[in-house]
């Protein structure tokens, strides 16, 4: 039976919020003498337990407990013990105290003797619930059909922390250096019914600290425990030594209570405590310089470990001043690899080369036949400019599947063996993402695309598309908040074509870091010949692959 079941067989009316089955009365308290506390009680169907915040109810357990509580299932009769047990022998003394335990912890705990073997009586309440048999050869049972507990549960107070240890020497140890609270599991790593058998004693400590062995079926343990008993309240001991009896035998009383008092909190991934962060410094952050000044004053360029989205309507500029901003990037000795979703890879380079070229360099070519004019870059010039960026530019074949993933894992590659730290993607809706919703499917490429940028010192340039008539804002792209949110920055780009003018609008939408960047704007010339913006105040880029450059690092 499930939850679910369980919860239309005896808690109707409920209602179902999150993971929390809340009926409207408690199945046991029944909302108070009058009736009137209502939803006081949830049952999580994940967790699998339940509680009731009423305070004079204050109920809690196992879903376990639920069905054995309603009739749907039968709780195991266990027997109790019938046997004499003799008082430890001389014999049995001696063995502890060749453990380091004394002849008073001994007698403490009221270790017996049944033939050859050392008998560990486990109480609870005041009652024999379990015996546990150990001969020196190490064999070791119990009482058949016993009930599993821990042993050494009436030792302990509730209102201090709780140590669970693996074995009965381990407690004994603890108890022979003085520190209180120590339990041990019944039946060593295999078995921890005892943790539902004793569900309602050991959910009442607010600390738990666990000391399994340091071996494969001593950790698997621990984290048993851990994710049964919540890590939150949790905290585990490690040594060197494999119990803590052995580190007893190894380094004495005083190592093992300071094994004890320097217990670790669980390691929770994505947990960080804020005073053990490197500092962040602005001035020891790395910038790509942007092509366009503007951008350079407000933001100081292109933020290493950010994430910047365009937008802009169809044909608006948006690629052409990416690939720009990419050429800028390897004037500055930094490597880009880019996706483009929409140039084959000769139409890529054929692109980029005339943005490198300028217009200086570009010639034209008339097609009388149609009166078409095309340009084009001279072969000795390509040739310079291939030298310049040959170990700087990568692109991805298009010709391979392009999904985010295939995408993002080129990406790491060229980060990891060439050093790439600047990324183009062109563009969101040209990956080959499936989702049953399309919007599902680029929100699941721009995660990967944070979670790169969180994990490398990169920056990563994504273009996304508008909703249709949905105007331009941060609001307008395809997939709007769930995408935007993610972006460290945002740019729209327009088209300006007045008065004979031919250039473009850039706009910044998003400029999460600095904040003062939002909402400026810079109007944009534009050469159609050499596909290149700038900003009217600039003067065109001069690139280093012209040996008149002053920053050329190249002989040619």
């Amino acid at each position: 039976m499930n939850p679910i079941q369980f919860a239309d067989r005896h808690l109707h009316p409920y209602k179902i919020k999150d993971y929390e089955i809340k009926p409207e009365i408690c199945p046991y308290c029944s909302g108070g003498s009058s009736g009137k506390d209502k939803y006081t009680f949830a049952l999580h169907t994940e967790k699998k337990t339940f509680n009731c915040k009423r305070g004079s109810c204050n109920i809690s357990g196992t879903f376990y407990k639920l069905l054995l509580d309603f009739g749907e299932i039968q709780n195991k009769q266990y027997k109790k013990p019938q046997v004499k047990i003799n008082p430890a022998s001389d014999g049995v003394v001696q063995y502890f105290k060749k453990r380091g335990i004394s002849e008073d912890t001994v007698k403490k705990n009221k270790i017996g003797k049944k033939g050859n073997a050392i008998a560990y009586k486990f109480y609870e309440n005041g009652e024999l619930v379990m015996i546990k048999y150990r001969t020196k050869d190490k064999k070791i049972w119990r009482e058949k059909d016993t009930r599993p507990i821990f042993y050494g549960m009436d030792d302990c107070d509730i209102e201090k922390p709780l140590i669970i240890t693996e074995g009965e020497n381990d407690k004994l140890t603890l108890d022979e250096c003085g520190i209180d609270n120590a339990v041990s599991l019944p039946s060593g790593t295999h078995d921890l019914r005892c943790i539902e058998e004793c569900w309602y004693w050991i959910d009442r400590f607010k600390r738990i600290i666990i000391w399994t062995d340091n071996d494969e079926p001593g950790r698997k343990a621990r984290q048993n425990i851990i994710n049964r008993l919540d890590p939150s309240r949790c905290q585990v001991v490690e040594t060197a030594h494999k119990d803590a009896n052995d580190l007893l035998l190894a380094e004495g009383k005083e190592a093992v209570r300071e094994a004890v008092y320097s217990a670790k909190d669980i390691v929770i991934d994505g947990l960080l405590r804020v005073s053990e962060i490197e500092p962040y410094n602005p001035k020891e952050v790395k910038n790509i310089k942007s092509s366009i000044t503007g951008l350079n004053n407000i933001m100081g360029g292109h933020t290493i470990g950010e994430f910047s989205i365009w937008t802009g309507d169809s044909a608006s500029g948006k690629s052409t001043i990416i690939s720009q901003e990419a050429l800028e990037a390897i004037e500055n000795r930094e490597k880009v690899c880019v996706y483009s979703g929409e140039l084959t890879a000769s139409k890529f380079r054929y692109w980029i080369d005339l943005q490198a070229a300028g217009i200086e360099y570009i010639k034209e070519s008339l097609r009388p036949d149609i009166n078409y004019v095309s340009y084009y870059v001279s072969s000795d010039i390509r040739k310079r400019i291939q030298k310049w960026y040959h170990d700087y530019l990568f692109l991805y074949d298009i010709n391979k599947l392009a999904t985010s993933e295939n995408i993002l894992k080129v990406f790491e590659y060229t980060y990891r063996k060439y050093g790439c730290s600047y990324f183009v993607l062109d563009n969101l809706m040209s990956t080959q993402d499936t989702a049953e919703n399309k919007y599902v499917a680029e929100d699941n490429v721009v995660t990967r695309i944070k979670d790169f940028v969180n994990r490398y010192p990169v920056h990563v340039h994504l273009i996304a598309h508008p909703k249709k008539n949905a105007g331009l804002d941060k609001d307008a792209i395809a997939g709007f908040k769930r995408i935007t949110n993610k972006a460290d920055n945002i740019y729209k780009v327009e088209k300006k074509n007045e008065g004979g003018f031919s250039g473009g609008l850039l706009t910044v939408l998003k400029d999460r870091f600095h904040g003062s960047g939002e909402n400026n704007s810079f109007e944009l010339e534009f050469c159609p010949k050499s596909k290149r913006y700038k900003m009217p105040s600039q003067e065109y880029k001069v690139y280093g692959w012209q040996e008149t450059h002053k920053a050329t690092d190249f002989i040619f």
